[in-house]
């Protein structure tokens, strides 16, 4: 259970962090909105899969998909800044 919540303390407030960003840029809701339910359902299977002790390749694509939807949310918040 502590390797679950530590997972957990490494991944969501970053993504809290890249939601918030998404809301003040003024970004697209829909593509906000997108990205949010995306990544957490995808943070939802890798808990459920981590705590039944699944496949680890399987809870490696889990975690891939979250982080990948935290880049993409970072880099449109700085497409839409200006930044890029």
């Amino acid at each position: 259970a502590n390797n679950i919540h530590r997972n957990a303390l490494e991944n969501v407030p970053l993504a809290v962090l890249c939601n918030l960003l998404m809301i003040v840029s003024g970004y697209d809701a829909q593509a906000a909105t997108f990205y949010m339910w995306t990544f957490s359902m995808v943070r939802l299977a890798h808990f459920v899969w981590y705590w039944y002790a699944g496949i680890h390749e399987l809870r490696a694509l889990f975690f891939s998909i979250g982080v990948f939807c935290n880049i993409g949310r970072l880099l449109l918040v700085l497409i839409v800044c200006g930044v890029l």
